[in-house]
């Protein structure tokens, strides 16, 4: 395992933040149902110190689920994080997304998303960002791509039902085909149910060619706690080496065989 460094020089900087509110910038309005705004609006600048590691913070208040695009420089805005995917349950969630991407100093920040009501506001976004010297990963990438999202018509993950036999994995479901190499992944997920047996999952991400998947990250945990809030929405990052044209793969058990509580969203975030 590498080591990771920590020096004197290292800094570490916010953006987004609404000191006044004690919250994050808000994203604007949703202009249409399941549809991202055709440009990105500006939200922040970034430190004038170059990064490497950022922490989206997102503090969902007012919204269910949400695909969320971040774009960094100036406009046209290149697109650093794609289809975010942000959740919300009852009254508010919070989720904290960690990346190992490189940021030059200084860059204006961008965002964009999409969700199922018109009208309604965003997620509450908060960037915190990490010079090289306080903590640093063997290597940073530049985007982060999105596998399992749905953009058309919905706003969602790809939905696995474990099935109706409790504590049993799924089959494989396919999240997509990476179209860069990849170098870290993350895994999240969604549930639009409002659950009162309080169901536990236990994830599988998987590559390799349909019915010959071998699992790469085995039994990732996530539960629902409090009727309607999953504890620990994301896992990662994780340190890979994949080439382009791997393909992604989930598989899911539930310790419920309830229809209606067993099943999730699932996708994943691949750093290249």
């Amino acid at each position: 395992m590498s080591d990771w460094s920590f020096e004197e020089s290292g800094k570490a900087g916010t953006a987004l933040s609404n000191y006044t509110l004690t919250a994050g910038t808000a994203m604007r309005a949703l202009a249409a149902t399941h549809t991202k705004a055709g440009s990105l609006s500006r939200l922040d600048m970034l430190p004038d110190f170059g990064s490497e590691l950022a922490l989206f913070t997102l503090n969902l208040s007012a919204q269910s689920g949400n695909l969320m695009d971040i774009g960094m420089g100036t406009m046209p805005a290149h697109i650093i994080v794609e289809n975010l995917l942000t959740v919300q349950f009852a009254s508010s969630s919070l989720q904290n997304y960690l990346f190992p991407v490189a940021f030059p100093a200084g860059q204006t920040l961008y965002g964009r998303n999409q969700g199922p009501t018109q009208g309604n506001l965003g997620p509450e976004v908060e960037v915190r960002v990490f010079s090289r010297g306080l903590a640093s990963f063997p290597i940073a990438g530049s985007i982060v791509r999105s596998y399992g999202v749905v953009t058309s018509a919905a706003t969602r993950g790809t939905a696995i039902d474990p099935g109706a036999v409790a504590n049993v994995k799924s089959a494989w479901v396919q999240l997509g085909i990476l179209t860069e190499r990849g170098i870290y992944i993350n895994a999240g997920c969604y549930s639009s149910a409002g659950v009162a047996d309080q169901p536990a999952w236990l994830l599988d991400i998987g590559i390799g060619p349909a019915g010959s998947e071998v699992v790469l990250l085995p039994n990732l945990p996530f539960s629902y706690q409090f009727n309607d809030r999953v504890v620990q929405h994301v896992h990662g990052p994780f340190p890979i080496n994949l080439p382009t044209g791997t393909r992604l793969a989930a598989r899911l058990q539930c310790d419920s065989g309830k229809a209606g509580s067993r099943e999730l969203d699932i996708a994943a975030f691949v750093t290249s």
